[in-house]
């Protein structure tokens, strides 16, 4: 496009003054006060969130941040914009029930651990031991449901199964029988990989030092560039958008599960539109 002739405009998105599309996740959109016709690139100028902490802990969906002692938590948030795809990765498509059944399940082993002193069939330190550890197991499936995770899991039902097989206690079978539920559930959705393609992406580095000093965290991207066609913050519209009249956005965790609302307290995002004025349409 040697010949043409470029106009431009600028375009702030401030959460805090968008249509949201239900009260649970960050699914909104944004009317422009007018058309913008022949869109031929998109620059992106900053992107930006905010975390708040909840039950006094930074989360992202199901996943807790900064529990990473070694070293830094990194989550990438994507960030969806109507049709628009400048990135893709691979991804496991969990469920939000998968993820509510393993959080579901930690709740019922932590009464199971805390009860075990109340309770002779409980009062053994070998099991306490075991529920102890499976605790932690599921914990971390809960938040990271990986390959990995999804083997330990299984050893962890396998020793309680030994443990308790002369003497099953009915509260006992139902933590098993969650455990195996949960089990399979993951496993069945590890094999569901997809390709997710999205606008842009915002990296969230978190630390243990970070989530027990400070209450907020804003992270983000800002570019002080010059426009170029080849840069990598510019997207190319081919075909040309010939009447964006509406921004529709989505933010979307590493799972490509939609983020739920109360993990961040606000989004913001500075979009630069080049136009083609010398196309028929603007006529």
């Amino acid at each position: 496009m040697e010949d043409e002739i470029l106009n431009k405009t600028l375009v702030h998105i401030d959460s805090s003054s968008v249509d949201f599309q239900g009260d649970d996740k960050w699914v909104f959109n944004v009317n422009l006060l007018e058309p913008l016709r022949d869109v031929v690139y998109i620059m992106i100028l900053k992107t930006e969130v905010t975390l708040i902490k909840t039950n006094d802990v930074f989360k992202i969906n199901y996943n807790e941040l900064g529990k990473n002692t070694y070293g830094l938590d990194s989550y990438p948030i994507h960030v969806h914009l109507n049709d628009f795809k400048r990135h893709s990765c691979v991804v496991s498509k969990f469920a939000s029930d998968t993820l509510t059944l393993g959080s579901d399940l930690v709740i019922k082993i932590k009464d199971l651990v805390y009860n075990s002193g109340t309770n002779d069939d409980f009062n053994n330190d070998d099991f306490q031991f075991l529920v102890t550890k499976t605790l932690t197991i599921a914990t971390f499936a809960a938040n990271n449901p990986t390959v990995y995770t999804v083997r330990d899991l299984k050893n962890a039902i396998d020793e309680i199964e030994n443990f308790v097989i002369t003497d099953v206690n009915d509260k006992i079978k139902n933590t098993i029988d969650a455990f195996t539920k949960f089990y399979d559930t993951v496993v069945q959705n590890e094999s569901e990989k997809h390709i997710a393609k999205y606008f842009e992406h915002i990296p969230v580095n978190i630390n243990s030092t970070l989530t027990t000093t400070q209450d907020i965290l804003t992270f983000g991207n800002q570019i002080f560039a010059t426009f170029d066609r080849n840069n990598q913050n510019v997207h190319v519209l081919n075909p040309i958008e010939p009447n964006l009249q509406r921004l529709n956005f989505e933010l979307r965790d590493k799972y490509d599960n939609p983020i739920d609302k109360n993990n961040i307290s606000q989004f913001n995002m500075t979009l630069c539109f080049y136009q083609n004025s010398r196309k028929i349409s603007r006529g």
